[in-house]
């Protein structure tokens, strides 16, 4: 793995190709808990579909430190599942009666992740930044108002999805069990 430089102006660690979250730089994802836990934003390109449209493969996202108290529903978490994976993925639900169990989803998936506790929520997204043809990189800001907005919207729209889709599963079942008799 290549060495990551640190800015000296501020407190971010850039690792373009050296961090990926998902795939070959896995030295790399094993440092990144250790760097968030300093107080220290992370820029890493990102690889996956499973947050399309919102974050894309090859988009580069920053990463910035968060108390897991601080996190609201809509917001794009970097989270350690319960098999040790790095996952950037949507908060949809808190559980409270639960110890605060966070359930997330990637916006291109109809299933939620199983719930993680709040010791599993290592950093939430601040910035997208997409590269577009001829240099221009398009930059989004996650934690506007505007972008809030946008993200719950993005929420009710995963979970309208995936009520339609058990209703068409159901219906399905019934119409197949109609015709076996």
């Amino acid at each position: 793995m290549s060495s990551m430089p640190i800015s000296r102006t501020g407190h971010d660690v850039v690792g373009d190709d050296a961090l990926r979250l998902n795939g070959a730089g896995a030295a790399g994802a094993d440092l990144l808990p250790d760097i968030l836990d300093r107080g220290v934003r992370v820029r890493v390109r990102v690889t996956g579909n499973s947050m399309r449209p919102a974050v894309r493969s090859g988009d580069r996202v920053t990463i910035e430190p968060v108390a897991a108290a601080a996190v609201r529903r809509g917001d794009i978490l970097l989270i350690r599942d319960e098999t040790g994976h790095l996952k950037l993925h949507r908060l949809v639900r808190i559980r409270r009666r639960d110890d605060r169990a966070y359930l997330t989803r990637g916006d291109a998936l109809l299933t939620p992740d199983l719930p993680v506790a709040a010791a599993s929520v290592l950093g939430r997204v601040g910035l997208i930044e997409r590269g577009k043809a001829g240099g221009y990189t398009r930059t989004m800001d996650c934690l506007s108002p505007w972008r809030r907005v946008v993200h719950q919207a993005v929420v009710l729209r995963g979970w309208l999805r995936s009520v339609l889709w058990r209703a068409v599963i159901c219906r399905l079942a019934d119409w197949r069990r109609s015709f076996r008799g």
